[in-house]
């Protein structure tokens, strides 16, 4: 039987590469055709507690300990592996990592327990003061970007507090002399203002003329109809002063109105709270419309669900594809505005997986086009 077993070396590089991908993409889902070597390496973290399966069958850290502490422990394990990642020789001291923890708001307890973990699960050897990863070059990636809700810490630091703004000093102005004022009446080249003009008196309203009523004694051609005329002065037009206001006014209530109606709730929910907050069928359904597309492009609704989701999913379906438009997972089609197209779907599934699972739809249709010819 000891002819069959895996070399322990192999089971040891690959259990240290399969728990620093964990960590540093926050899930991962094991291969489905694992070798002896890869299966035996699962069965270890499994073993010792370092990865758990979850009821997804997603591999994820662990360590024990209260939910809080378990959460920022693997966030400080993370940090520190992003950081040893660029740094040269995949070493950095221990000083240097204090003090770039403190930058990041991250507790001492906090990253000394993550040095510990990363310790213990064989990830990191620490000698001399200086920590390195051992986790070697083997499935590594360049230029790793980690997701920034990876990165939020539950009890960061607390930010400082910024001092008070200093109180505006006080400058009272130097009195000048009188014989330095040219407006002052002492000085000599003072000259007095002129006096304000005199306004003019109002002008006398024009008198009403009134015709007398048609009668004896009088000419009937002067006024045939036997009323009264009278001569007004008409109203003087509007300036040009006045017609501004009015505009300037008008200008005014619309502003006003614009700003009654305009939107101050901004959508303030970011994409993992909403993953998160969803129901695992609506997630499941969300990843399988993710799979269609991949394969099939841009499709409308009924093509999608014919034949294609199962009756379980089929539920939460108009569920799923608004969890999707709200992540930007998935979006309309700009040339009919009703199909759906595959956009950002890293928020749902991983690159691997998702063209795993194309890969498999695939290969059912091609069966299911073999069975019909």
């Amino acid at each position: 039987m000891a002819l069959f077993a895996p070399d322990p070396a192999a089971v040891t590089t690959e259990r240290r590469r399969i728990l620093r991908e964990v960590v540093l993409r926050g899930g991962m889902r094991p291969r489905t055709d694992p070798d002896r070597g890869y299966r035996e390496a699962l069965n270890e973290l499994d073993r010792d507690g370092f990865a758990w399966l979850d009821d997804r069958d997603v591999l994820r850290p662990h360590l024990p300990g209260g939910d809080d502490d378990e959460h920022d422990v693997i966030i400080s394990a993370r940090w520190v592996l992003v950081e040893l990642e660029n740094a040269r020789d995949r070493s950095l001291p221990m000083g240097t990592l204090r003090d770039r923890s403190a930058a990041e708001r991250i507790p001492e307890d906090t990253l000394k327990a993550g040095v510990r973990w990363l310790r213990g699960a064989d990830l990191c050897k620490l000698k001399d003061g200086v920590l390195r990863d051992v986790t070697g070059e083997k499935g590594r990636k360049a230029d790793r970007a980690i997701r920034p809700e990876l990165k939020t810490l539950r009890r960061p630091v607390p930010a400082p507090t910024p001092p008070p703004a200093p109180a505006p000093r006080t400058v009272t102005p130097s009195r000048m002399d009188p014989h330095d004022d040219p407006f002052h009446p002492s000085h000599p080249d003072y000259i007095a203002p002129s006096p304000p003009p005199r306004p003019k008196p109002p002008a006398p309203p024009a008198p009403v003329r009134a015709t007398a009523p048609v009668g004896k004694g009088t000419d009937s051609s002067s006024d045939s109809r036997g009323s009264l005329s009278a001569t007004a002065t008409a109203p003087a037009p509007p300036s040009v002063g006045n017609g501004m206001e009015i505009l300037l006014d008008v200008h005014r209530r619309v502003k006003r109105l614009e700003d009654a109606f305009a939107s101050t709730e901004p959508d303030v929910a970011d994409v993992s709270t909403l993953i998160t907050a969803a129901h695992p069928d609506t997630v499941n359904c969300l990843r399988r419309l993710c799979v269609l597309l991949q394969v099939y492009g841009d499709s409308k609704r009924h093509a999608l669900t014919d034949g294609r989701i199962s009756s379980k999913h089929k539920v939460r379906l108009p569920e799923a594809i608004s969890l999707g438009l709200r992540t930007g997972t998935l979006g309309l089609s700009t040339s009919d505005g009703k199909s759906l197209t595959l956009r950002d779907h890293a928020v749902a599934m991983s690159d691997a997986e998702l063209e795993q699972r194309a890969a498999e739809q695939r290969e059912r249709d091609s069966k299911k086009g073999k069975k019909r010819a």
